[in-house]
C-alpha cells in the first residue's frame, strides 16, 4: 500500500504544475471570451410614442446566447485534449526503474496511472463546473436589479446547454455520464502512455477525443437522455478496452517488456 501511495505521489509531482497551468489557461481563456459579451446589448421596440415614433429598450444578451457565441464548449474540448497529452507524455521510461524499485508490477503501475488519470480529469471537470458557476454569478451581477431573482443562477444553468452539461444540478444521468467519461479519458490516457513507451500510437485516446469533438461533447441540453446514454456507452466501451489492454492483452509482465529491458536481455 505504501508503494502504491509513493507511486501516485510521484505521478502527482510530475504533472501537478502542468495541470495547474492548464487550469489557469482554461480559466483565463473562457473568462476573456465571456466577460466582454456581458456588456453587449440589443434593442427591442416596447411601444409607440404619441407622435408615432417607436420606443426602444435596451437588454443584455441572454446567457445561453453569450455561451453559444463564445464557443466555450470548444475550449473545454481543447482542455481535455491538452490534459490527455500531458498524461500520455509524462509517463516516460524512467517509470520502469521506479516500478522495480517500489516492487510494483507493470500491470499494477498501469492501473495506478489510470486511477491517477481519472482523478486528474475529474478535477478538470470540477474546475470547469466552478467556472460555470462564476460566469453565472457574473451574468446575474450584470443584469438590472429588477430582473434579478433568487432563481437567476439556476435558470441560467438550465437554459444554457454547456452550463448544464458541466453542472447538471438535478440531472443525475448527466452526472453519471460525465463521471464515466472522465474515467474513460483517464484510463485511455494511461493506456496511451503505455503504448507510447512501446513506440506505438495511443489510438484509443485519440479516437475517444475525436468522437467527443465530432459529437460536441459538453453541449447537450437538459432533455437529452438519448445523448447521455450514447456517451455513457462510448465511455464504458473505451474504458473496458483500455483496462483490458493494460491487464489482459499485450501484458508487459508476460514477455513484452520495455525497450531498454529487451536490450538488457540481449547483453
Amino acid at each position: 500500500m505504501r508503494a502504491c501511495r509513493s507511486y501516485l505521489s510521484l505521478m502527482a509531482r510530475s504533472t501537478l504544475y502542468k495541470e495547474l497551468a492548464l487550469f489557469v489557461v482554461m480559466a483565463v481563456v473562457e473568462l476573456a471570451l465571456f466577460i466582454p459579451n456581458l456588456e453587449k446589448q440589443f434593442s427591442e421596440v416596447v411601444g409607440i410614442g404619441e407622435n408615432g415614433e417607436e420606443i426602444y429598450s435596451m437588454y443584455s444578451l441572454p446567457v445561453d446566447e453569450i455561451a453559444e457565441n463564445t464557443h466555450l464548449q470548444w475550449v473545454w474540448i481543447a482542455a481535455l485534449v491538452l490534459l490527455s497529452l500531458i498524461l500520455i507524455r509524462t509517463a516516460g521510461r524512467w517509470r520502469d526503474y521506479t516500478l522495480d524499485r517500489l516492487g510494483i508490477s507493470r500491470r499494477q503501475g498501469n492501473l495506478l496511472y489510470g486511477l491517477y488519470g481519472t482523478l486528474s480529469f475529474l478535477l478538470l471537470w470540477a474546475f470547469q463546473a466552478a467556472l460555470v458557476l462564476v460566469m453565472c454569478l457574473l451574468y446575474r451581477q450584470n443584469l438590472p436589479a429588477e430582473k434579478v431573482t433568487e432563481q437567476t443562477v439556476l435558470l441560467s444553468i438550465y437554459r444554457t446547454p454547456f452550463f448544464f452539461s458541466m453542472l447538471p444540478l438535478a440531472g443525475w444521468a448527466r452526472w453519471v455520464t460525465n463521471a464515466c467519461m472522465m474515467a474513460a479519458l483517464g484510463l485511455c490516457a494511461a493506456s496511451g502512455a503505455r503504448l507510447r513507451r512501446l513506440g506505438r500510437i495511443p489510438e484509443a485516446s485519440n479516437c475517444l477525443l475525436i468522437l467527443l469533438f465530432w459529437f460536441g461533447y459538453g453541449n447537450s441540453g437538459v432533455s437529452n437522455l438519448d445523448g447521455d446514454a450514447g456517451f455513457f456507452a462510448v465511455a464504458f466501451c473505451f474504458a473496458a478496452v483500455a483496462v483490458a489492454r493494460m491487464t489482459v492483452w499485450d501484458s508487459e509482465d508476460e514477455g513484452e517488456g520495455e525497450p531498454y529491458e529487451r536490450l538488457d536481455n540481449q547483453v
